[in-house]
């Protein structure tokens, strides 16, 4: 497990990708590996990862998670600058694991006004 300091960006982190995972409204098993091994390379085992995932869903369902640009703030506050690249590669890698489509775009669009333009 993460020192405790980081658990809670990480988690923010993991509301970014189950925002980019259900941005065509249907979640993929390639995107959720994809998100999986994102946290991972974070410092999370599989296991955490996938808990860290699970609640996510759980906040995006029950209308938690409403909005992409608040959850980007908080992302992009918590980490570094010079960690917001990599991140804005990851979310890259998560949309690119299935086919990219037009929400897909946008929402790439909106991560970068955040995480490089910012």
């Amino acid at each position: 497990m993460p020192p405790l300091s980081d658990i809670g960006k990480l988690k923010r982190l993991a509301d970014l990708f189950v925002i980019a995972m259900k941005v065509d409204g249907v979640i993929s098993a390639k995107r959720n590996q994809a998100a999986i091994d994102c946290l991972v390379h974070h410092g999370l085992r599989e296991r955490e990862s996938e808990t860290f995932l699970d609640e996510s869903f759980g906040k995006f369902e029950s209308g938690m998670i409403r909005s992409p640009e608040k959850t980007l703030g908080d992302v992009s506050t918590f980490f570094r600058r010079r960690e917001h690249s990599f991140l804005l590669a990851q979310v890259q890698t998560i949309l690119e694991a299935s086919e990219i489509s037009e929400n897909s775009q946008a929402f790439f669009d909106l991560c970068c006004d955040y995480l490089y333009r910012k």
